[in-house]
């Protein structure tokens, strides 16, 4: 009788141990699991501070980053909120996160069309009211085919097109549609921010006007000129859709050129 209670505190025992140790190794392999701890993310994917793990640095907490305008586009494609990282090159702003869609960091004095080269359209460009180019986002393809056509008669498309940084080549850039400028007006505060931080800025012309080119020819309604479609930008004020002469002798120091990209 006693050697059998003494088997079976044993018994007992033993599987206590073995309970104890089990426990032992769950919480250990737990607490040494960062993804099971919290730490889910990587550093490319928050906003503000972290909380790294200290089993693995490279996996953090904190508040996931969501690309939003304003934010500073890099060679690499990638983007951040606000924030400048040293290891990389800033190449623009995002005017829409949802279409991928950024601004160069600065603009350039070019006008739609040389003297001379304003009495003709663009064949596959279509003629458009202002109010209409506002759901136009065709820049790209418009852009190639004024190049195409128009070559460095056309100033604000060459130059978009031939605009290249770090990370871009020729071509990657373009000069926005109407739909495409409309949506740097929509949110030109977060731009503009955004711009003041990577060292750009919105363009100003001398003066009382700005006009940012688009790539939308206007309505085909005069026998000696044709029309393009610009916007009258505002930095403090609502900007609109406009149209007029492709080449706007008066206004040489006031009409930019903005390249955009998708990426």
């Amino acid at each position: 009788m006693k050697f059998k209670m003494n088997m079976t505190t044993s018994v007992l025992l033993a599987v206590g141990f073995s309970l104890s140790a089990g426990i032992v190794v769950a919480q250990t392999c737990v607490s040494n699991n960062c993804a099971a701890l919290g730490f889910n993310k990587t550093e490319g994917n928050c906003m503000g501070d972290v909380i790294r793990c200290p089993f693995d640095t490279s996996k953090v907490f904190c508040k996931e980053y969501v690309m939003a305008a304003g934010d500073i586009l890099y060679s690499d494609k990638t983007t951040l909120h606000y924030s400048m990282d040293s290891d990389k090159t800033p190449i623009g702003v995002v005017v829409d996160p949802s279409r991928r869609l950024a601004m160069a960091l600065n603009c350039s004095l070019k006008q739609w069309a040389n003297n001379g080269y304003n009495k003709s359209n663009i064949s596959g460009i279509p003629d458009s009211a202002p109010s209409d180019t506002k759901t136009d986002f065709n820049g790209k393809s418009y852009t190639k085919l004024i190049v195409n056509e128009c070559g460095s008669n056309c100033p604000a498309a060459y130059y978009a097109y031939n605009y290249t940084t770090t990370g871009t080549s020729k071509g990657d850039w373009f000069l926005p549609s109407g739909g495409q400028l409309w949506l740097l007006e929509q949110n030109k505060s977060a731009i503009k921010m955004g711009l003041a931080k990577a060292g750009g800025k919105l363009p100003y012309g001398n003066g009382s006007y700005t006009y940012l080119e688009s790539s939308n020819e206007g309505p085909d309604k005069y026998s000696d000129f044709k029309m393009s479609v610009y916007m009258d930008f505002k930095e403090d004020s609502t900007s609109y859709m406009d149209n007029g002469n492709k080449y706007k002798s008066a206004y040489l120091d006031k009409c930019f050129s903005c390249p955009f990209i998708s990426f």
